[in-house]
């Protein structure tokens, strides 16, 4: 499996900027950072980030369950008013490295609140780019969307 950047700061209180940084990280240590991560105390008003490493795991096509952990996450950062958070999953993603479930989750589900994303635009453009390569029709999977 291809795994490309994931985001590895789960502050949320931080910039666009921080919670965007990311690095190449092999499986095993995502999986250990994972594990560390669960046992650290649960902040209040904290938002899970692990969403965003999740949905650039790989082209491998996502089962409903994959599907629901990007919708719950991108849901959870929609319903907290952390517009930044999404901003910076959608200007850091590397679409090559995600599923077209993936991809098109990170347009579908913030698509009412697109305006205030000022990444959502330059994402759709990457996707649309991304699903073309792949031999794709962009257009009727990003219909409603365009």
């Amino acid at each position: 499996m291809k795994h490309g950047k994931y985001v590895t700061n789960l502050s949320t209180d931080g910039s666009v900027e921080d919670v965007a940084r990311s690095v190449e990280l092999p499986k095993a240590i995502l999986h250990f950072h994972r594990d560390l991560v669960n046992t650290l105390p649960k902040i209040e008003g904290a938002i899970d980030l692990e969403w965003i490493a999740f949905a650039q795991g790989g082209q491998e096509a996502l089962d409903t369950h994959g599907v629901g952990r990007i919708v719950d996450g991108i849901n959870a950062a929609l319903n907290a008013d952390k517009f930044y958070v999404i901003n910076g999953a959608l200007g850091s993603a590397d679409v090559s490295v995600m599923s077209l479930e993936a991809m098109v989750a990170f347009l579908r589900v913030p698509f009412t609140a697109r305006f205030r994303l000022n990444k959502w635009h330059q994402f759709l453009q990457k996707a649309r780019n991304e699903m073309n390569q792949r031999g794709l029709d962009s257009t009727r999977l990003l219909r409603g969307l365009v």
